[in-house]
C-alpha cells in the first residue's frame, strides 16, 4: 500500500521547522524570507522552531527580536558562536530554538 500526502498535509502535521540561513548563498535571511512572520505564523501549532542565523548581519535584525514575548511562544535555547574561520558578517552565528504553543483565548 502506498499512502500519498499532499504538502499541505504534510505542512499540517509539523512539529519541528529547521531554518538555517546563510546570506547571500541561499538569501535565506528576514527580507528575501523567511520573514519572522512568515516563521510565526505559517505552521499549525504546536510546533518547535529551530533558527540559526548570522547576529551580525544586517537584515537579520526581526530574527534578533525573536525572543519569545509573544503569548505562546518560549525561547528554550539561545547560543551565539563563531566557527574558527575567517571573521566576516556571516560567521557570527546565533542559534534559536523557539516553542510555539497553542493560544487559548479565554473571553
Amino acid at each position: 500500500m502506498v499512502i500519498v500526502m499532499t504538502i499541505l498535509q504534510i505542512l499540517h502535521s509539523l512539529y519541528t521547522v529547521i531554518i538555517i540561513t546563510h546570506p547571500p548563498l541561499n538569501h535565506y535571511h528576514s527580507v528575501y524570507g523567511p520573514t519572522r512572520k512568515m516563521l510565526e505564523t505559517s505552521f499549525q501549532r504546536p510546533y518547535t522552531l529551530y533558527l540559526e542565523f548570522p547576529s551580525d548581519y544586517i537584515h537579520n535584525a526581526p530574527y534578533k527580536k525573536m525572543n519569545g514575548e509573544n503569548p505562546g511562544e518560549f525561547v528554550l535555547f539561545k547560543f551565539k558562536f563563531q566557527p574558527k574561520t575567517n571573521e566576516t558578517q556571516y560567521t557570527k552565528r546565533v542559534m534559536k530554538v523557539i516553542e510555539y504553543q497553542n493560544i487559548i483565548n479565554i473571553e
